[in-house]
């Protein structure tokens, strides 16, 4: 096994050196795109895209770096993982959601609960686009223009792809109604990403459901929960803070989903499927 060590930990410095190369490339596009635009026009406390008087633009703005950062970052991300280029776009997506603020500014701009259902259109609006760009990326994988993934010898079946999107969806919510005490931009993002990343090792160490696509769904639904069980509840968001039992999943933005929740469970579900693998490997 000696022998292997060092031609793994190259693949793996590789693969960690191109990530962080495409990931700050996007976040520098980002950035100079949000200021070349004056997007959004109130920085740090702007709300959500949808509460923009130039909604349109701010949509146009998610869907280009999402869907040209993944294929402009693919081409030398994508050395291990087909989805790297989707990984370096939605860290350029987390800088859109940190200028743009924390949920109280959308709550205090809101008129009324439909708050939520406005923000569960926007999260479903925005993942389209995290759709496209997995779909393209995954497209180029099954044409030879990407790494091919590791797949396991025995594809699972449809019911248990699902069972896996339901798990991950239900260890990321566990986990974000522990993490997620408050809405500021750190703490939200930061528990996005985190029980996005535990979500996926969980799920796919259960399940190795492939491809990615599968339990990619989950932050999206994550989100669903929150948005639209805070709207039946109608707590108090006038007061720019969310109450009530699902509140810690209402506190992100959708941009917080659509960033981390995608990058956590794109690196928790690279992680398990190295490790599964590499016990594989070793007991033969």
């Amino acid at each position: 096994m000696e022998p292997l060590a060092k031609p793994v930990r190259v693949v793996v410095l590789r693969e960690r050196f191109t990530l962080t190369v495409g990931s700050v490339l996007c976040v520098l596009v980002m950035l100079w795109l949000t200021r070349l635009l004056d997007l959004p026009p109130d920085p740090l406390c702007a709300g959500s895209l949808l509460q923009q008087q130039s909604w349109p633009l701010a949509i146009a703005l998610t869907w280009l770096v999402l869907i040209g950062g993944a294929a402009l970052t693919a081409i030398f991300a994508s050395t291990e993982h087909y989805e790297g280029g989707l990984f370096c776009a939605s860290i350029g997506i987390a800088l859109l959601s940190v200028r743009f603020g924390s949920m109280r500014y959308a709550l205090f701009a809101a008129t009324g609960p439909r708050i939520y259902l406005s923000l569960a259109i926007e999260l479903v609006v925005i993942y389209v686009a995290v759709l496209i760009a997995w779909m393209m990326l995954f497209t180029g994988s099954r044409s030879g223009w990407l790494p091919a993934e590791r797949a396991n010898e025995k594809p699972e079946p449809l019911d248990q792809k699902l069972l896996a999107t339901a798990m991950h969806a239900v260890v990321m919510i566990v986990v974000m109604l522990l993490l997620c005490r408050s809405d500021a931009k750190a703490q939200t993002l930061a528990s996005v990403g985190i029980a996005a990343y535990l979500a996926s090792l969980a799920a796919y160490q259960f399940i190795p459901a492939e491809p990615s696509g599968w339990i990619l769904l989950s932050p999206m639904i994550v989100g669903l929960v929150g948005y639209i069980s805070q709207y039946f509840t109608q707590w108090d968001w006038m007061i720019g803070d969310a109450r009530g039992y699902f509140a810690a999943l209402s506190r992100p933005l959708p941009l917080d989903y659509a960033s981390l929740g995608v990058a956590g469970t794109l690196l928790g579900y690279w992680t398990s499927q190295r490790w599964r693998h590499n016990a594989a490997e070793s007991s033969e």
